[in-house]
């Protein structure tokens, strides 16, 4: 059995790019509609789910009475086989389920990559969690956001996250220097619940625009790891979901990551 996606080599570098930010291997779930995947990074800190159904084109799924079709892809070779192919062509990957070990082929015109996967068992699901929480905002993930996000960096390996009404303030300080960024922009409170499912997620966010006075909601996280999350969301606008001492949770398109806070004693 095999299926065979085509994808423009730009989508497939930003799908790849995006999953290794966390993780080196991935499970790949295939349905007649397109693909799924759920990982965790190995520390558990953070999490990442993604449904793909537009960047790509699928056909060939083979008739099987299997409603999911699961491989264990390395991400990081697949990604090293694509390298150097320009972002405007076409390049066809074709996933091989009949052969023990299972198989990812790349083809781009005359050159063509076998690469070994694993059986979809061999890695758990990580458990995406249902959160309640009450803050939400979008921004824009333009350069602004990372210069600020940089100096932040400079100071400190974690950074403060508060939401005001009208603002959010990110602050990292050091025994010797401190760093904050101010952003002025809509900020809901509102407990809402947050599903596992991404679209209940973006489809919630409308009904709750708007301004309620006095909230506050302050919250740490890595440093590293929400720039390495961001940074491979840069150009997004992104949605935000979070309360004090919680995950939070980053909408962009048809990806959501959730990364734990850091609570200090």
């Amino acid at each position: 059995m095999e299926v065979k996606t085509v994808w423009k080599a730009s989508e497939l570098k930003k799908f790849l790019n995006r999953i290794s930010t966390l993780i080196d291997e991935t499970k790949f779930t295939f349905t007649k509609e397109g693909i799924c995947l759920k990982f965790v990074d190995p520390a558990h800190v953070s999490m990442g789910e993604c449904k793909i159904f537009g960047e790509m084109e699928l056909y060939g799924y083979p008739k099987t009475k299997e409603k999911k079709l699961e491989i264990v892809v390395p991400v990081d070779k697949l990604r090293s086989k694509i390298v150097g192919i320009p972002e405007n062509d076409n390049v066809q990957v074709i996933f091989l389920f009949g052969d023990s070990p299972k198989k990812i082929i790349t083809k781009y015109g005359p050159i063509e990559n076998v690469i070994e996967g694993k059986d979809g068992y061999d890695l758990a699901d990580p458990r995406i969690p249902t959160l309640q929480l009450n803050t939400h905002f979008e921004m824009a993930l333009d350069q602004t956001f990372f210069t600020g996000l940089g100096q932040l960096k400079e100071v400190s390996d974690h950074v403060e996250l508060e939401a005001t009404n009208g603002k959010i303030r990110l602050y990292s300080e050091s025994d010797r220097s401190t760093s904050k960024y101010t952003i002025e922009t809509p900020v809901i409170f509102k407990p809402m619940r947050v599903k596992a499912d991404t679209k209940e997620w973006h489809d919630a966010t409308d009904p709750y625009r708007r301004k309620t006075k006095g909230e506050r909601t302050v919250s740490l996280y890595s440093l590293d790891y929400l720039t390495t999350i961001l940074e491979s969301l840069k150009g997004e606008t992104a949605q935000f979901s979070y309360s004090t001492d919680y995950p939070i949770i980053i909408y962009a398109g048809n990806w959501k990551f959730i990364l734990a806070p850091r609570i200090e004693n």
